[in-house]
């Protein structure tokens, strides 16, 4: 990446970087805009396309959006008794410690 690539104001006035929002599971509100942006389909073509292929197959908006693979089965409770959802377990990590502050 070039020195311009790897700055998180240009990434985002490129449109290659996200604001996280909160989600809401089941009534419960998820802080998950405490983890700030995340990247997107379109950093991951720019950036990734230099890698792979077609890097949307490997990153898909299920990979870049985890809220969205949110089912019934995967809520869980978490440690104050809220709803978590079953999503990337680095994100959930982060989640339940922003949870638990």
């Amino acid at each position: 990446m070039r020195e311009e690539e790897r700055d998180a104001d240009w990434l985002m006035k490129e449109g290659m970087l996200e604001k996280i929002e909160d989600i809401e599971v089941d009534g419960e509100k998820i802080p998950a805009s405490v983890l700030g942006y995340r990247i997107n389909s379109k950093f991951v073509n720019t950036f990734f396309g230099r890698v792979f292929q077609n890097p949307s197959i490997v990153f898909d908006d299920d990979m870049l959006k985890p809220e969205l693979q949110v089912h019934a089965s995967a809520v869980t409770q978490g440690p104050r008794g809220g709803v978590v959802a079953g999503i990337v377990p680095c994100v959930c990590a982060r989640l339940i410690g922003a949870y638990t502050q």
